[in-house]
């Protein structure tokens, strides 16, 4: 069991010319337990160049199949530049190491957080449990906020993307793409994102691939790292509420059919409406069942 921190560009003190560009610096291609990083790197670096501000920090996680090295001349190699970048490595040597290790990695990462003006999270793995342990210890760990973008880098299938989409708050909720092959189509990559509220529901978009040219193609309508949160589309979010006059208030009235009904009022649930009409959905404000319930 062992875990290695690889600082390999300052965040706070070092910029990022100190990166050579890809004329600078010629790479080989890697075999063996790199190749996820190097099949990637082309749209990686991509990615990278396209959505990350100058000024932000990059957090690079490995599952211990990617070494600083590798991804230091990966990131030489595409002439990606950030106010600095720092690689945390989880080797794997026993079943219940990742869990054991992840959490002082995330607090670590939680810091570098702090500490930049703005942060993009790489997850470099092919392991679903290791994507899984990350997503639910980042979330109990408070790595993510809105601000930060999460690109996920993995060549699993589709099917085990899509639930890793869709099962972890980390991976649907935040700001995070998967990077992946589309591999019906000679492993091209493509960059998925689970937008939650869409006319058609929630669902999983591709809002870029690699086109014929190795280049990036951004699909029509969209952008890297979409915003999930400007149009929910009329679709019902749940709303716990603790009725104190005049904040939030319930006042029960007799229908036209003579049966009770609950209308409710009140400063605070004016402004939530407010919001709702901003932002189009609607309020399904939930029973009131005590405050244990509420909080």
């Amino acid at each position: 069991m062992r875990m290695r921190v690889a600082t390999f560009v300052s965040v706070l003190l070092v910029t990022a010319d100190i990166l050579p560009s890809a004329a600078q610096t010629p790479f080989k291609k890697s075999v063996g337990k790199n190749e996820t990083l190097w099949k990637a790197k082309g749209m990686l670096g991509q990615v990278l160049e396209e959505a990350v501000l100058v000024h932000c920090s990059t957090v690079v996680i490995g599952d211990g199949t990617t070494s600083s090295h590798s991804f230091r001349r990966v990131l030489r190699s595409e002439s990606h530049a950030t106010s600095g970048s720092v690689l945390f490595e989880v080797a794997i040597d026993a079943g219940n190491v990742t869990r054991l290790l992840l959490p002082r990695v995330v607090a670590q990462a939680r810091r570098v957080r702090f500490l930049s003006k703005c942060v993009t999270v790489v997850v470099v793995s092919d392991d679903p449990v290791f994507l899984a342990a990350f997503a639910e210890e980042s979330d109990r760990g408070r790595l993510m906020i809105w601000e930060t973008k999460l690109l996920v880098v993995t060549r699993l299938d589709m099917l085990r993307v899509e639930d890793l989409l869709q099962d972890y708050w980390t991976f649907s909720m935040m700001n995070t793409m998967f990077l992946t092959p589309k591999y019906w189509e000679k492993e091209r990559w493509q960059v998925l994102s689970y937008l939650p509220y869409t006319p058609e529901g929630s669902q999983i978009i591709s809002v870029a691939k690699e086109n014929s040219m190795d280049d990036l193609a951004i699909a029509e309508g969209y952008t890297l790292f979409p915003e999930k949160y400007k149009n929910f589309h009329r679709m019902p979010v749940n709303m716990s509420v603790y009725p104190i006059p005049p904040h939030w208030n319930q006042i029960y009235r007799l229908g036209p059919d003579g049966s009770r009904v609950t209308v409710v009022t009140g400063r605070d649930y004016l402004i939530a409406k407010a919001v709702s009409d901003v932002l189009n959905f609607s309020m399904d404000l939930l029973p009131y069942e005590g405050w244990d319930r509420v909080s």
